[in-house]
């Protein structure tokens, strides 16, 4: 099973996905700026693991702040998650887990102590929402793989996408433990190849059969009837 995050503690560990597929490294990020850049970089991607990410950045950047008041608190918070939310303007789980963690501050009663705890356990909890969710999608959609099929599959939707073992990739990856020797075709995804780099990448983790294809491939795989089931991000 592959971590793509992990809370150490004190500090959020991830691997870095601009390495992949020629070297698998792990990062450390220990405060906001750290977690900015890696969003921004894209050394974490993937809707899910975004939210996630962002959520424990925004604990780490609240941890070290001198206030006295809820309301100073909330006030800082609302900064560190308006600049969390520039790593990547447009990425909506980024954006929902953000909001999601400060509207519930705002419901919250206690001292700064007390609410910055209550931003660590949301991170907590949205990082195991989102595993329970993709085991459920896994499994579930497993259930329409019937052995033997051909899946064309797009983007990368697994484990390195998710704080879990993945959306549709996890599908694949569910139904290959069920023994049902499926063969995966994998689209490149251009213009940043996450299906050459990291769909590959885990595909060949997990010892599933896979072909690399160019993008334009899809549509002859399909013409040929080649495929079975069609998986996108």
């Amino acid at each position: 099973m592959i971590t793509n995050i992990e809370w150490t503690g004190d500090r959020l560990k991830i691997i870095d996905q601009t390495e992949l597929p020629w070297r698998f490294k792990l990062i450390e990020l220990h405060d906001s700026e750290q977690v900015y850049e890696a969003i921004q970089k894209l050394r974490v991607r993937g809707a899910p693991a975004l939210g996630v990410t962002a959520a424990y950045g925004l604990y780490l950047g609240l941890r070290n702040k001198r206030v006295t008041t809820k309301e100073e608190f909330l006030a800082e918070a609302n900064l560190v998650a308006s600049y969390l939310s520039g790593a990547r303007p447009t990425a909506v789980n980024l954006q929902w887990a953000l909001e999601e963690t400060v509207g519930r501050l705002s419901k919250s009663e206690g001292e700064p102590a007390y609410l910055l705890q209550q931003v660590l356990e949301e991170a907590k909890k949205l990082q195991n929402d989102d595993k329970i969710r993709c085991q459920k999608i896994s499994q579930h959609g497993s259930e329409l793989v019937k052995k033997g099929m051909t899946i064309l599959t797009h983007c990368n939707t697994g484990a390195l996408a998710t704080a879990g073992m993945g959306t549709a990739l996890g599908i694949i990856s569910a139904a290959f433990k069920q023994g049902k020797m499926i063969k995966v075709l994998v689209d490149e995804t251009r213009p940043l190849l996450q299906g050459a780099r990291l769909t590959m990448w885990e595909l060949d983790q997990q010892k599933i059969p896979a072909i690399l294809i160019s993008d334009n491939m899809a549509a002859y795989a399909m013409q040929r009837k080649m495929v079975e089931i069609i998986e996108v991000s």
